[in-house]
């Protein structure tokens, strides 16, 4: 595919820096001002600078570790078939 006109000679740049990393600390924080207040989830993710769909996944990945740890430890008795 040729590229003319003002495409052809645009440089791309590319920012590498731009993606933040949060720890897990810093997430659980955040998770947990959202349990405790009575702020929406796009109000706290505002205030953090955050999308909201990446808290909501947040949330989400967070209840299933939980579920997945509560499973493990819980002992199934399943009767004989037979």
């Amino acid at each position: 595919m040729l590229l003319t006109g003002l495409m052809a000679h645009s440089p791309h740049i590319v920012v590498a820096s731009t993606r933040r990393s949060w720890s897990r600390e810093e997430k659980r924080a955040i998770i947990a001002e959202v349990r405790e207040t009575r702020t929406t989830v796009s109000a706290v993710a505002r205030r953090h600078g955050l999308h909201p769909s990446l808290l909501f996944r947040w949330r989400r990945v967070g209840r299933c570790g939980r579920l997945l740890k509560t499973l493990a430890r819980v002992t199934l008795l399943i009767p004989d078939a037979g």
